[in-house]
C-alpha cells in the first residue's frame, strides 16, 4: 500500500494556498533521506524556503529521480483569515481525488487547533467503510515529507513568482509524475 504525504506552501500577498500530495511506498523514506541529505549542506534536512536557488535545482532533480508521483492542489483566499478555509477546499479536494492504492495519510504536523481542522476535513472524506486512514507527523523525522515540500515548493515558484524551471524539472524527468490543479 502506498502512502499519501502531505505539506503545504503559503503565499499570502498572491492569496494563494498550494497542497502537494507525493504518493509513495513508506519503505523508500530512507532512500529520500539519502538523496535529499545529499543535496543540502552539512547534509541536514531540506526545506524548501530557505535553500539557495542552486540548491533547489539539485534538490528537484533528486526528487525526480525518487520515481514517485504527485498532485499539487492550489486554492485562493481572498484574506489572511480565509487561508484555513483555502487548506480545507484543498484538502478536501486532495481527498475527494485520492489515487487508487493510497490507504494512508501523512500530513505534516501543525498546531493542534490546525491539526483537529485536518482530522474533520478528512474524516468526512474517509468514508464507511473507511478509504483511507490518516495522521500527523513531524517533518524533521519523516523524509518524504521533505520531498512533498520540495513538490509544492516547486509549484508555487511557479504560481506564484512565474518561475517555471523547478516544476519543468520535476515533470521533464520522465520519472516524476506531477499534475498541479487550481481553483
Amino acid at each position: 500500500m502506498r502512502f499519501g504525504y502531505i505539506d503545504e506552501s503559503i503565499h499570502d500577498r498572491q492569496g494563494l494556498y498550494l497542497l502537494a500530495v507525493v504518493r509513495a511506498e513508506p519503505s523508500r523514506d530512507d532512500e529520500a533521506r539519502g538523496v535529499l541529505t545529499a543535496c543540502v549542506p552539512n547534509g541536514r534536512r531540506p526545506h524548501w524556503c530557505k535553500e539557495s536557488d542552486a540548491v533547489r535545482d539539485a534538490l528537484v532533480r533528486a526528487v525526480a529521480s525518487l520515481g514517485v508521483d504527485a498532485s499539487v492542489y492550489a486554492c485562493r483566499f481572498g484574506d489572511l483569515h480565509r487561508q484555513e478555509a483555502a487548506r480545507a477546499r484543498a484538502l478536501s479536494w486532495a481527498a475527494l481525488e485520492l489515487a487508487p492504492g493510497v490507504g494512508h495519510l501523512v500530513i505534516d504536523r501543525r498546531e493542534d487547533r490546525q491539526n483537529q481542522t485536518d482530522r474533520k476535513v478528512l474524516s468526512a472524506f474517509a468514508g464507511r467503510p473507511l478509504r483511507f486512514t490518516f495522521a500527523h507527523a513531524s517533518s524533521s523525522s519523516t523524509p518524504l515529507l521533505w520531498v512533498a515540500d520540495i513538490v509544492v515548493g516547486a509549484a508555487a515558484a511557479q504560481l506564484a513568482r512565474g518561475e517555471e524551471r523547478y516544476l519543468k524539472a520535476l515533470d521533464g524527468s520522465g520519472e516524476l509524475s506531477c499534475e498541479l490543479t487550481a481553483s
